[in-house]
């Protein structure tokens, strides 16, 4: 079984956005300050499709229960 990651790499068009972002919002409380940002992640998309059809499954058979998932993996 080989685990399904929850966060990916970013991709390169959406690095540069987020850097931005992170870094003015942070020099916003500390304008002398220098920052560096070692990794951007997002959420994977076949992480999140699996977890809501699981969540959905479950939901079905009992509808007032609450769900977490702890792993995804796949053969």
């Amino acid at each position: 079984m080989k685990p399904v990651p929850a966060y990916i790499d970013a991709a390169p068009a959406d690095i540069q956005l987020v850097s931005v972002v992170a870094a003015s919002l942070a020099a916003e409380y500390d304008p002398e300050s220098r920052f560096i940002i070692k990794k951007i992640k997002q959420r994977n998309p076949e992480a999140i499709l699996v977890s809501l059809i699981a969540t959905g499954v479950a939901a079905g058979v009992n509808p007032n229960s609450q769900f977490i998932i702890r792993k995804i993996a796949k053969k």
